[in-house]
């Protein structure tokens, strides 16, 4: 069992797990995560919405495919800002 610790924060490997689907896919049901993890549909809803609380995932974006509008390279930058 991995666990990863930061600022006081637990993730365990069902945490670890829930991220890669949620990466991969992040319109995964709840139900598709439970029955990939073999947990009910409302664990995994709770584990996501925990994760959610805790500021572990901040929001769900869609990434756009832009070679489908002709671009052959695309540079994505990210920047946070204090507020």
């Amino acid at each position: 069992m991995c666990e990863l610790t930061t600022s006081g924060l637990r993730l365990d490997d069902t945490d670890l797990e829930i991220l890669k689907i949620l990466v991969h896919d992040c319109r995964t049901s709840y139900h598709s995560i439970g029955k990939t993890l073999n947990m009910s549909t409302n664990t995994a809803k709770t584990r996501v919405n925990n994760l959610i609380s805790s500021k572990v995932i901040e929001c769900f974006t869609t990434i756009v495919n832009l070679s489908v509008f002709g671009y052959s390279r695309v540079l994505t930058v990210v920047l946070r800002h204090p507020t």
